[in-house]
Order: C-alpha cells, then sequence, then structure tokens
C-alpha cells in the first residue's frame, strides 16, 4: 500500500499527477463529463502533485488500499482542454 510516484516533465509547461480512485465501472471519462472544479459524485481524491516544466516530482502516497486508481493531468492546455483529453492518464493498481 506504500507507493511513491516519480514524475520527469520534459515539456515546457506544468503538468501534475493527479491520483484518484474511480466508483466501480467507471472510467476516466466520467472526469471529463463534470463541468467545474468538483470531483463528480464517488471520485475519491487520493494525492496531487505538479510537475514543474522541465522538472521532477515525487508523490508519496502511503497505507493504500488494494484496489484500482487512475493517475491524471486536469491542468488545462493553451485551448482550455485538460490534459487528461489529450492521453495525460494512467492507471494504478495496488495489490
Amino acid at each position: 500500500g506504500n507507493v511513491v510516484l516519480l514524475g520527469r516533465n520534459s515539456d515546457d509547461v506544468d503538468h501534475e499527477m493527479l491520483v484518484l480512485r474511480l466508483p466501480q465501472g467507471a472510467t476516466t471519462e466520467i472526469l471529463l463529463q463534470s463541468p467545474g472544479p468538483l470531483l463528480p459524485e464517488g471520485v475519491d481524491f487520493i494525492g496531487q502533485m505538479t510537475v514543474p516544466a522541465g522538472g521532477p516530482a515525487v508523490l508519496p502516497l502511503m497505507n493504500l488500499p488494494s484496489g484500482n486508481y487512475v493517475v491524471v493531468d486536469m491542468l488545462l492546455d493553451e485551448t482550455g482542454t485538460p490534459n487528461m483529453a489529450q492521453g495525460y492518464r494512467a492507471r494504478l493498481v495496488v495489490q
């Protein structure tokens, strides 16, 4: 249950590692369907770290229960679209 995420950003803009637990059967698309800054119902915030442009970031997550999580970048690109819509997402499985 102890996980350390290491991020390296080779881009010239900031990104983020936002770790969430989604409701059973949900996909990351649920995050794009909810307007505003609040998370959709049933989505649990686990942790977040900004990965600065051209730099590294470390996000320690302690005592995570077994389960399926997602790591996404919900920061907006220059058009106002969340980076997650461009593929900045990954699955995290804790056993």
